[in-house]
């Protein structure tokens, strides 16, 4: 494969997953808004949320063993399709059915075929390069983030809270489309790729006879969990405690968080690869880490009784959670055969997903009867859990360097 082209779908891949995460970070941006013009509870939309991350766990299996028995450019392009309509279609939503229909089932549907497909054609691709061409994948997590923040938020607050659905939703309509053209499968596996197609019985055996990958899922989960509980009520936090407005609340949650995650991704997939040359231990290390550094930076961000301190909380806790994100995949890679990495990446992603539709229900909840920031500071548990987790597999990775690649 040319050189130049595995870095120019790495950049129309960057494009696709900025859409996917602005699709769907947006509704927390909108929230309030959305309670007050359809009448919902804290828990009604709480529950929508949750519903999006139930169906993409329950979905993820499924779109994972598809990536391994079709092109992976092609369900790409149908995912990306699936999920920009279905933003579309939140936009002309009246009720609580609606949402959770175009913004849980049929989002994540789309959303849930993207991952798997995406992560195994980087990772054919970049066979030495795969932690920092992750690492750049993920700024694109970033970038939709902050995008969607800002622009969702002065949308929602000037034209109403469904102009932003009506204008990601077309965008990513538009991009699936070029997609369509520009990707392309790397040559060796689509002159194979009839012949490849994995068994859903071989994929399942792989999988679930590797008890390391089913503690990798709890891992992910407790990435997700994290980052869902913090994407979710951030905004809020900031909106109801320290009298930001809307738009403002969007931004600060997510300019400093995200330019410190960026530092944090691009920091620990150099530092992976470079500690994986040298260790099989390596990645896993920097993913504990990451762990480590969250812990008391959510504390910080839920308890703080300042506004400068909040943001530094949320800044820092940024950094660390790219770290985790940067190194998480790449050390998951690495412990699967390349034909089964797709299927397993989503029995993986399943494991995570479920866990972490629990966050914005269970923030929802909490800020009940402790409080939103008491919710937030809470998710330092989570977040000691998953270092817990990441250490224990790291001290029994043997040290060999000719794992799985």
């Amino acid at each position: 494969m040319k050189l130049e082209y595995k870095w120019r779908m790495l950049a129309f891949l960057w494009v696709a997953f900025l859409l996917n995460q602005a699709d769907r970070a947006m509704f927390g941006f909108v929230m309030p808004l959305m309670r007050e013009d359809l009448g919902l509870t804290d828990v009604q939309l709480g529950l929508v949320a949750t519903t999006f991350h139930a169906f993409y766990g329950i979905l993820a299996p499924v779109a994972g063993f598809a990536g391994d028995s079709f092109r992976r450019s092609r369900v790409i392009f149908t995912a990306i399709l699936t999920w920009s309509a279905a933003t579309l279609a939140t936009g002309f939503s009246t009720g609580m059915l609606h949402l959770v229909l175009f913004r849980g089932a049929s989002l994540s549907f789309g959303e849930a075929f993207y991952l798997p497909a995406a992560n195994s054609l980087i990772g054919e691709c970049h066979e030495k390069t795969k932690g920092t061409a992750m690492a750049i994948h993920q700024t694109a997590l970033y970038c939709g983030m902050i995008g969607s923040g800002a622009v969702a938020g002065w949308l929602g607050v000037r034209y109403g809270w469904r102009s932003p659905f009506f204008i990601f939703g077309a965008l990513g309509v538009a991009w699936a489309f070029a997609l369509l053209v520009g990707l392309k499968e790397p040559e060796t596996r689509a002159a194979n790729r009839p012949a490849a197609r994995v068994s859903l019985s071989e994929a399942a055996k792989r999988v679930f006879g590797e008890a390391r990958i089913l503690a990798m899922g709890v891992v992910f989960g407790c990435i997700v969990f994290c980052n869902v509980g913090y994407i979710t009520w951030i905004p809020t936090l900031l909106h109801e405690k320290f009298g930001l407005s809307l738009a403002a609340a969007g931004f600060t949650s997510m300019l400093w968080h995200v330019l410190c995650a960026i530092g944090g991704v691009m920091a620990g997939g150099r530092a992976s690869d470079w500690l994986r040359a040298r260790s099989a231990r390596g990645r896993l290390g920097v993913l504990a880490a990451g762990f480590a550094g969250c812990i008391p930076f959510l504390t910080v961000t839920g308890l703080a009784r300042s506004l400068p301190v909040a943001v530094a909380g949320l800044a820092l806790f940024g950094f660390f959670r790219g770290v985790c994100d940067a190194t998480f995949f790449p050390s998951l890679i690495e412990m699967i055969a390349p034909a089964y990495r797709s299927s397993c990446q989503g029995v993986v992603i399943a494991f995570g997903l479920l866990i972490g539709a629990l966050a914005p229900v269970g923030l929802a909840w909490m800020k009940g009867g402790f409080g939103l920031g008491a919710a937030m500071a809470s998710l330092a548990a989570v977040a000691a859990f998953g270092l817990a987790l990441a250490a224990g597999l790291c001290v029994l990775q043997k040290n060999r360097k000719d794992m799985m690649t």
